[in-house]
């Protein structure tokens, strides 16, 4: 990493990276709308996975789980 200009193409990249994936410094911040969507997201998937496990395992397995 001796090369400045080299250096310097990795952070700005690093920095477009942070920027897409909302991981940089103002990026956790969503709105309520949001949030609220990857919470129904979250319950929706949470509720799929439990329906599926209900008709594939046994009761019992259900109780091991």
């Amino acid at each position: 990493m001796a090369d400045p200009e080299l250096e310097a193409i990795r952070q700005r990249r690093m920095q477009e990276l942070m920027a897409q994936h909302g991981t940089g410094k103002q990026g956790n911040q969503q709105n309520p709308d949001q949030e609220r969507a990857q919470e129904d997201a979250k319950r929706e998937a949470d509720e799929r996975r439990q329906m599926m496990l209900s008709q594939i395992l046994s009761s019992q397995a259900r109780e091991r789980r």
